[in-house]
């Protein structure tokens, strides 16, 4: 199935594509509670010859110092926006496309962006969410929860940390099912055919299939990721296809702007809205025309998100030379490590 067949609407294209609908339902969204590993920078500055040299000198004057390898996986930042910040963001764009907005904040194996909205009074029927880290065989997924009984968070998240510490696959089993026994949970595998452990597309598809032949009665439907490319995305939507799964697009976002994909849905919770996903043979999918989603390269996205946000934040102070330092970063002469692409746009 190629794109244009599939039930995905572009905004940007048709501006009344979301007239049919009343509400848009916003997933997967960052907040300031996800740890996201640095290990991408050597990756994204590897036909960046300025640059990459810059990382490898710092890497070699810390070895000196310390005797051992600087190892960025170690490493971390944070995505900028407080769990109420990325809310409104979303809330904004929804609106704006004159529909009702539901929004849910999912980081990475941490709940709390959802439990702090739920004690608000203008967000409190936000659902509380989370991206579950799952180790499986030589790799790892990811697996959107959300909708989670906020009355039992306390008891389901050391629980989700102690598998993803020590995955036992027939006791990850019994989490999905005990979570897909409550209907008012929504679980998602996010990105499915990212192949994020870096083990191989063919050795990461096989794992892939793995995973959904032992939990796959467990999940709702394969997400369609606003920051991964468009080949990965079409993947997925024939993957999901070839199964009988369907599609649900997640934004993913991490920076500043709001998600570039939606789920338009004429439900008044987030609870209907998700099961009329579940109930057609693919969720309608609407490409939003804010981001744009730009870029035909996840790490060209993932690269371009990071140093918009610490230009904005920690580097607010160097702002105009950072403004020459991003463009140049995708500059003609230097090319993205994954894609080869070039753009002079300062982000």
């Amino acid at each position: 199935m190629s794109l244009d067949n599939s039930p995905i609407h572009f905004q940007w294209k048709n501006e009344d594509v979301v007239r049919r609908f009343r509400t848009g339902v916003s997933l997967h969204g960052h907040t300031l509670h996800s740890r996201e590993s640095l290990d991408f920078i050597e990756r994204a500055t590897a036909r960046t010859p300025w640059f990459s040299g810059a990382i490898r000198k710092q890497m070699r004057r810390y070895r000196e110092k310390t005797g051992r390898d600087l190892d960025l996986s170690r490493a971390w930042w944070t995505p900028p926006l407080s769990a109420l910040q990325a809310w409104k963001v979303e809330k904004a764009q929804i609106e704006g496309l004159g529909l009702a907005a539901q929004v849910s904040l999912s980081d990475h194996d941490n709940a709390d962006a959802g439990v702090h909205l739920s004690v608000l009074e203008k967000t409190r029927q936000s659902p509380v969410s989370v991206e579950w880290t799952v180790p499986w065989r030589e790799t790892f997924f990811h697996v959107g929860l959300h909708n989670l009984p906020v009355d039992r968070i306390s008891r389901i998240m050391p629980e989700l940390a102690r598998l993803t510490e020590r995955p036992l696959e027939g006791e990850v089993a019994d989490m999905l099912a005990a979570l897909h026994d409550n209907s008012s949970v929504l679980i998602i595998w996010n990105h499915p055919l990212w192949d994020e452990g870096q083990i191989g597309a063919e050795p990461h598809r096989k794992c892939a299939e793995s995973f959904l032949a032992r939990m796959g009665s467990f999940v709702h439907a394969f997400e369609l990721n606003g920051l991964r490319p468009w080949k990965e995305n079409q993947d997925v939507i024939e993957f999901a296809e070839a199964v009988s799964f369907p599609v649900i697009s997640g934004g993913d976002r991490h920076g500043r702007e709001p998600n570039a994909c939606l789920n338009p849905s004429n439900a008044a919770s987030f609870r209907n809205s998700w099961r009329r996903f579940a109930a057609m043979d693919g969720a309608t999918c609407c490409s939003c025309r804010s981001t744009g989603m730009r870029f035909n390269c996840g790490l060209c996205r993932i690269s371009a998100t990071f140093w918009r946000t610490i230009r904005r934040t920690a580097w607010a102070g160097l702002r105009g030379a950072t403004g020459r330092f991003t463009g140049r970063t995708m500059g003609a002469r230097n090319r993205c490590a994954n894609c080869g692409a070039g753009n002079r746009r300062r982000w």
